[in-house]
């Protein structure tokens, strides 16, 4: 058996696993224990700086390269639709065409697939625009005020524009 420090939003922890036996299921258990995070949702990262291990229950331990007395840092990862589905059915539950050729099996609705994002339409400049739009013409603005001393200054008058107002 050998330490392992874990770091989480709720503090830390040390646990007790055979790095050479153990199985990443079996560490990911622990983990839960210590964290209250599902397997499926457990981000954990190692070293310095931290980085990401890839977790795969059925590999043993020592294919993560963790050595007594590491660190790692656990955070959950956010639900998604992979992470949160249901379990599959079990396969006798699923009819089979070679047992009953002339049996149409009714076609499984696939999953929603996301939409496209809309189109943005750049608009036209103004010497690729067609005969039905008159061009914009700008007002001119009025010339500065000149100001002699204790008077104060009138604001400029807004032009409006096809970007905007100026």
């Amino acid at each position: 058996m050998a330490p392992l420090r874990i770091r989480h939003a709720l503090g830390t922890a040390t646990i007790d696993i055979d790095l050479e036996n153990g199985t990443v299921l079996e560490l990911q258990q622990e983990i839960r224990k210590v964290t209250n995070i599902i397997p499926s949702l457990q981000d954990v990262k190692t070293g310095f700086p931290p980085r990401s291990i890839t977790l795969v229950s059925e590999l043993p331990i020592a294919s993560l390269g963790l050595k007594r007395g590491d660190q790692l840092i656990i955070s959950e990862l956010k639900p998604t639709a992979t992470t949160t589905a249901p379990a599959p059915l079990p396969a006798a539950s699923v009819p089979s065409r070679s047992s009953n050729p002339s049996s149409t099996a009714k076609p499984q609705a696939s999953p929603a697939q996301p939409r496209p994002a809309p189109k943005f339409v750049e608009p036209t400049p103004a010497s690729s625009r067609t005969a039905q739009q008159p061009p914009v013409t700008p007002t001119p603005a009025p010339a500065a005020p000149t100001a002699s001393v204790g008077t104060a200054l009138q604001p400029a008058e807004e032009i409006q524009t096809p970007s905007g107002v100026v």
